[in-house]
């Protein structure tokens, strides 16, 4: 009928989202209606560029929430730091500049929400925290998490891509 909109599923991409926030986050939005590109390590090579450019222009998404990370603990096997370091800046920092590139030259219009860690203060001394709390990281997770969220800063201030940040806590 004419005069009749119709109105169009919002598309979201969720990266991580096999992680508990990522499949909380996916039920959320599909009890919402949206249209989901679920991404994980067991379907999707997110450090390869060419792959995140090509799911940007194929889906075309309003929304991408980046929940992924590499988080080594200290039950883990054992890795050595510069082993730590390349995987947690491959995935925390590397990986989210595609999405965050891509974004720019292919769908500027969509919005990016990158999950950071409170791991990134330091000792916990019973003051609340905010985003201007000092940012002290004291392990490899944090400071790759930190640097992700430098990163976001670049690609907004310089690029004008729309990317969050938010503190995710346990």
């Amino acid at each position: 009928m004419q005069g009749d909109l119709i109105k169009l599923k919002q598309k979201a991409i969720i990266v991580g989202s096999n992680g508990q926030d990522g499949q909380l986050l996916a039920k959320h939005l599909t009890y919402k209606n949206y249209e989901l590109t679920l991404l994980s390590r067991l379907n999707f090579d997110i450090t390869n560029v060419f792959d995140v450019s090509n799911i940007i222009e194929d889906v075309m998404p309003g929304e991408i929430y980046f929940l992924a990370a590499y988080h080594h603990s200290a039950e883990d096997i054992q890795e050595s730091d510069n082993l730590i370091f390349k995987k947690s800046f491959e995935i925390n920092v590397t990986a989210l500049s595609h999405f965050l590139d891509s974004i720019e030259k292919i769908n500027p219009k969509a919005r990016l929400f990158y999950a950071s860690s409170s791991h990134i203060f330091a000792d916990y001394n019973g003051e609340i925290q905010n985003e201007n709390t000092t940012k002290n990281p004291r392990n490899v997770y944090a400071i790759s998490k930190h640097a992700g969220m430098m990163v976001c800063g670049y690609y907004r201030e310089r690029k004008k891509v729309f990317a969050s940040c938010g503190i995710l806590y346990n």
